[in-house]
C-alpha cells in the first residue's frame, strides 16, 4: 500500500531514521541515529538480532522490507546489527555520550 517507506539501502534507512527521530529545529544526523539506537537497544547490549532490529524499526513506524538492508549492513552474516553497521558516525557519537555518562557518574561518586 501507500504506507510503505521507499527505503531500500542503508543510506536511505539512515535518512528515514533522521527524519523520523530528529527534530526540524535541531538537525544533527549522527545524534538522531544514536538516540534512535538508544531507544532500540534498551539493554545497552551493543547489538540487536535482525528480528529485533526490524521489530524496533517497525515500532518507530517503518513499513517496508528490511531484509536486503540488513544484509547490506551485516556483511559477515553474523545475524546481528550494530550501531556501527548502521552509522559509524552515530556509533562514535553514542560512545562519546556513554563515556560522558560514565564520567558524570564517577564525579557523583566522589
Amino acid at each position: 500500500g501507500e504506507d510503505v517507506n521507499n527505503v531500500t539501502t542503508v543510506e536511505e534507512l539512515r535518512q528515514w531514521i533522521i527524519c523520523r527521530v530528529g527534530s526540524a529545529t535541531y538537525f544533527h544526523p549522527a545524534k538522531s541515529i544514536a538516540s534512535a539506537w538508544q531507544s532500540m537497544d534498551v539493554q545497552n547490549f551493543g547489538k540487536l538480532e535482525h528480528a529485533k532490529f526490524a521489530g524496533e524499526l517497525t515500532r518507530l513506524g517503518f513499513r517496508g522490507n528490511l531484509k536486503p538492508i540488513m544484509a547490506e549492513m551485516d556483511v559477515e552474516k553474523t545475524g546481528w546489527i550494530t550501531l556501527a553497521m548502521l552509522s559509524p558516525d552515530a556509533a562514535e557519537e553514542y560512545e562519546a555520550a556513554l563515556e560522558k555518562g560514565r564520567e558524570l557518574a564517577a564525579e557523583r561518586e566522589k
